[in-house]
């Protein structure tokens, strides 16, 4: 089953990557480059890995939105450094309906309680790092890191803070990439939301196997 989860998630954001050009532009108003291919690879590599981490739960609703959304949003932000409300903020309601799925099938309303807490810790954690860093962390960032936190959240505490981290710490190796290779300098302008994405789907699909090593240490 998680096969096919997988192969439909691809598919689907194979799709979502074909018109992204044509999504950024009806759901943001914003117009980015025509890479249809670039697009294409991105967006269905990042909807397969998250079909695959997921399975067949639930939950890939919320995450599947995440990865489709987030595609666009990314690819907006690479070429504006920008992470427009148009699309993250609507998120914060179908990431929310979405969880209330599993939350109505188990019952388990601390799972969801849990989620909204760790949106609000997210959103406050990137909110303090906007107030002491503006020219490296922006309002979008902030909002984004909430989405994000809301479905680590219900996943447990471990997926937050490792989603968290993973951000920065691919966001740094990537930066000192760019440093090396491209010439890029300390101000160059980075933009963020990738690398936040990036870190979800990374705590996503490696929290559980962190954890049990950590257990059994």
């Amino acid at each position: 089953m998680r096969i096919a989860v997988t192969v439909l998630s691809t598919l689907l954001g194979a799709l979502v990557g074909y018109y992204a050009p044509e999504l950024a532009e009806r759901t943001c108003a914003v117009k980015i480059k025509d890479r249809r291919l670039v697009y294409l690879v991105s967006a269905a590599v990042a909807a397969g890995l998250t079909g695959w981490g997921v399975g067949a739960r639930w939950t890939l609703v919320a995450w599947l939105w995440l990865a489709l959304a987030g595609a666009v949003l990314s690819f907006i932000d690479i070429e504006h450094h920008r992470l427009p409300d148009r699309l993250t903020l609507p998120s914060y309601l179908v990431v929310g309906v979405a969880l209330l799925i599993p939350t109505l099938v188990s019952g388990q309303w601390g799972f969801y309680l849990r989620a909204w807490l760790a949106a609000l810790a997210m959103f406050a954690a990137y909110f303090i790092l906007a107030l002491i860093y503006p020219a490296g962390m922006g309002m979008g960032d902030v909002k984004l890191a909430g989405v994000l936190g809301l479905a680590l959240g219900y996943l447990g505490w471990p997926f937050v803070f490792i989603g968290f981290f993973a951000a920065f710490f691919v966001g740094a190796f990537v930066g000192l990439g760019l440093m090396v290779f491209a010439k890029a300098g300390r101000k160059s302008e980075i933009p963020f939301g990738p690398f936040m994405f990036i870190g979800a789907l990374l705590a996503l699909l490696f929290t559980p196997a962190v954890m049990t090593f950590y257990t059994s240490v």
